[in-house]
């Protein structure tokens, strides 16, 4: 980043799929070691499939930076002040709606509500739309010479996710933070390995914390149980590392074990009607995919775990299960041509470096689960498109 008498700010562009392939890089990596009994991928055709993926997305980073060709995008001190006041404005207004929630159905930290039966209809989806606004805003603010308004957003967004025990919204901050200050001109690779190790560790900690509260149980009993019920190898136990490790580990791997494991059981090609229908939900906001299958009264196949406990299986196992082996495929070139879209409406920089930042964070939890399908994330986008200015 630069700092010169005008008040220019130089930031690095975002490649939202060289994101991608990073973290699904990392993720199968992470799914090679054996640190639990569960699943192995260890037959060829699986590790194709993955390599196949990984090839595919490689692609679409190229295509990206090919496209792209201004590696730097200028933002001004007017450009980044007019948008500070429209995203206050509707940031109180979500914390009005977030207290009439927190009035109406208590505050679920303090009330053992759990996150999947918490938020007012149509309301929730708002609030925790402008929430990931925030989550992507307040970081670049740190580094636009306007660190009051972005510690003060950044805590407001941290405090919220903690009271509505919402690790989804602790990891877009975490993420979105992360990829603030990797588009800076420059940065440390020692103290970038020294927070990721220290983010890991207290992830996990969290991670083991909320299952003791869950569970009733206390911490030691908590660190057992996750263990236990993830399988834990003799292979990691010999290692000796902190339990939060095998948590962050089998949080990242047993998506892509999920992922394999629906390809090892699910046909290739299955195209009809539904299979199409079904494909669609996958590419669209859920507010209208459920109105649709409920329309054409469809019903999913069921996505096969290798756990009970261990339900998150990526972006693309769904879409998989749908439509066979081109689903994936679709999905990723999808994402691609609706990350241009957006892109090309946009005239001004400010949009375009949170849309690709709102982008790279869709693409990231696609280990996870599909983010492409979730209201709010559809409400944030349109935010940035019709706010920032």
């Amino acid at each position: 980043m630069s700092d010169n008498k005008d008040k220019v700010y130089s930031f690095k562009r975002v490649n939202p799929f060289g994101l991608l392939i990073r973290a699904w890089g990392i993720a199968c990596l992470f799914s090679l070691l054996e640190f639990s009994d569960y699943f192995k991928i260890d037959q060829i055709s699986d590790l194709i499939f993955l390599i196949s993926l990984l090839l595919f997305m490689a692609i679409l980073a190229k295509f990206y930076n090919y496209s792209n060709k201004n590696k730097y995008i200028v933002l001004d001190q007017l450009e980044i002040k007019n948008s500070i006041n429209s995203f206050s404005r509707i940031g109180i207004l979500s914390l009005l709606a977030a207290t009439l929630e927190f009035y109406v159905q208590g505050i679920p930290i303090l009330n053992n509500i759990s996150y999947s039966e918490f938020g007012l209809p149509v309301i929730h989806v708002f609030v925790y739309g402008i929430a990931i606004v925030w989550a992507v805003y307040a970081p670049l603010l740190l580094y636009t010479g306007h660190k009051k308004v972005g510690y003060t957003g950044s805590f407001l967004i941290l405090f919220y996710s903690v009271l509505i025990i919402s690790r989804h919204l602790l990891l877009i901050y975490i993420i979105s933070f992360s990829i603030s200050y990797l588009s800076l001109k420059k940065y440390k690779i020692r103290k970038i390995l020294f927070l990721g190790i220290v983010t890991i560790f207290v992830f996990g900690e969290i991670g083991t914390l909320r299952m003791s509260y869950i569970l009733n149980l206390n911490f030691e009993d908590a660190r057992d149980y996750i263990l236990i019920n993830g399988g834990a190898s003799e292979i990691f136990r010999d290692l000796n590392v902190p339990v939060s490790f095998f948590w962050f580990w089998l949080y990242i791997a047993s998506p892509i074990y999920n992922l394999v494991y629906n390809y090892q059981i699910y046909p290739l090609f299955d195209i009809n009607t539904i299979s199409v229908i079904n494909t669609l939900s996958q590419l669209i906001p859920e507010t209208i995919s459920k109105r649709m299958i409920d329309s054409y009264r469809i019903q999913f196949d069921n996505t096969y775990l290798i756990a009970d406990n261990l339900t998150a299986s990526t972006a693309l196992a769904r879409i998989y299960i749908a439509i066979g082996i081109i689903g994936p495929y679709l999905y990723l070139m999808y994402a691609y041509l609706l990350n241009n879209f957006f892109l090309i409406i946009s005239n001004n920089n400010l949009r375009k470096v949170l849309i690709e930042k709102t982008f790279g964070l869709i693409l990231i939890l696609s280990i996870f689960d599909n983010m492409l399908t979730m209201p709010s994330f559809w409400v944030a986008l349109l935010i940035f498109y019709f706010i920032a200015r």
